[in-house]
Order: C-alpha cells, then structure tokens, then sequence
C-alpha cells in the first residue's frame, strides 16, 4: 500500500478522535451566554437516573455585590415540580461573597416549598452544606462541582480547593428535569439573580476528573454552544526517524 495513502489515512482517523471526543463525550451543554438577572429553564436530557454521581461546571462574572444584597443569588437549581424539593443549588450567600452548593441526599425527607426557605432552614432538606468564601468579583471564574458517593469536590479555576463530605449519597436526578439558570432581579422573587453574566454551563453523568475540570477551565467560556475555535489549539505533527533522531517534521 503506498505511504502516503497510509499517511493519509492515520491523520484522517486521529483527526475524527479528536472531532468526536470534543464534541461527543458524556458532557451536556446547557447554556452558552446569558445575564445573571435574567432566569431561564433547560431541560436536561441526558440525565442517568440511575447515578447518585454527577458533576456541572459554569463560568460566572460578578459586577458587584450590591444586586439582591440580603439575598441568596441564583446561579443553579434543580427542582422537584411535584413534591417542591431540590436536588442541587449552586448560588452566592446573602450578604458576603462566599459560593454556596447544596446537595439534596438520600436520607432527606423536606418538602419545603419555597426556594429561599429550603435554603434559609436546610433542614433534612440539603443534609450537605459546602461553602467557598471570597468569591472573586469582576472577573471571570470558572466553577466546577462534582457530586460522587459521599463526598463534593469543588474546582475553581481547574484546580481542586475543597473537598466536603456528605452524610449520605446524593438523590439520584430523575429524567425529565429541569435546571434553572440565573434568577430575576425583582424585589419579589422566589429566585433572586446577581448583576453579572453565566456562561458555559455543562453537565456531566461522570465525575469530572482533575484532569477534565482543569480542561473545562482552559478551553475558557464561549458565546457560543459549540466552540468550532477550540479545533484550531490542536494540531498533529508527524515526524520522521532514523535510528532514533528525527530527520523531518511537519505539524497540520
């Protein structure tokens, strides 16, 4: 067969590894852009019901902390329309800026019916509670959380700065659920938002690995739900040996 057919071939192959890897793992994403003040539901569909274990990860910008101060903002929740429960909250703390994450467990039996009071009480609610505190402000940060057995890792920036152990495994999300992103402004609301953007929201059936949230981080957000820009960091080089030093390369 010749070379070059050969050649060909292998860079065709390894080049649809890295298309389909990109573009076909087990990752789900939710929302490219949006205005924290503004909330918006989106449906998760590929939910495994049959996992306690999962993982999302987001950026956020905070142009400050006056919005909704006194007031727990809205980053990400997962509620229970029948029975008025949550699975999981990802929000900012009233008054300090500190990183809340919630995890409803398997031994939790609340049924509490509003978003603000089953935060505020977190009784037999959120049996786990995992705080991050001196958020940054005015700059963009990426957050990734991993929920798996009896424990939440928490990444920030790629890197792993908290690990926070539950007292049972987490509720399994059932099918058919919806994620609800950001949150309004208004005075009234049930599911107060912040003055800033979310961007690049996944999630994950798998735990994310160090290795995939230090990933996440450096491909940075997008405006966009498919970043066709993020092919153009890969390249291939091929070169060529003899008795182990190479004559020629050539990169693609």
């Amino acid at each position: 067969m010749d070379l070059k057919l050969i050649i060909g071939v292998v860079i065709v192959v390894i080049i649809l590894y890295i298309i389909w890897s990109y573009f076909f793992t087990s990752m789900e994403v939710l929302m490219s852009f949006q205005d924290a003040a503004v909330s918006k539901s989106v449906a998760l569909t590929s939910i495994d019901s049959s996992k306690s274990n999962y993982s999302f990860s987001t950026w956020t910008y905070i142009n400050d902390w006056g919005t909704n101060y006194g007031k727990r903002k809205n980053i990400l929740v997962i509620p229970d329309g029948a029975s008025s429960f949550y699975y999981f909250a990802l929000y900012f703390s009233e008054s300090t800026n500190d990183l809340q994450i919630y995890v409803r467990t398997q031994s939790s039996t609340s049924t509490s019916n509003s978003y603000l009071a089953a935060i505020s009480s977190d009784t037999g609610y959120f049996t786990t509670t995992c705080s991050v505190t001196n958020f940054p402000l005015q700059t963009w940060v990426n957050i990734s959380i991993s929920v798996y057995n009896r424990a939440i890792d928490v990444y920030i920036d790629g890197k792993l700065i908290k690990t926070c152990s539950m007292s049972d495994v987490a509720k399994p999300i059932p099918t058919g659920k919806s994620i609800y992103i950001g949150g309004d402004i208004t005075s009234s609301s049930k599911l107060p938002g912040f003055s800033g953007y979310i961007a690049s929201v996944l999630y994950n059936s798998e735990v994310f690995s160090p290795k995939e949230a230090w990933d996440i981080y450096a491909r940075g957000y997008n405006n966009s739900a498919f970043d066709l820009n993020a092919l153009k960091r890969y390249k291939l080089q091929m070169s060529f040996l003899k008795d182990n030093s190479v004559m020629k390369s050539f990169s693609i």
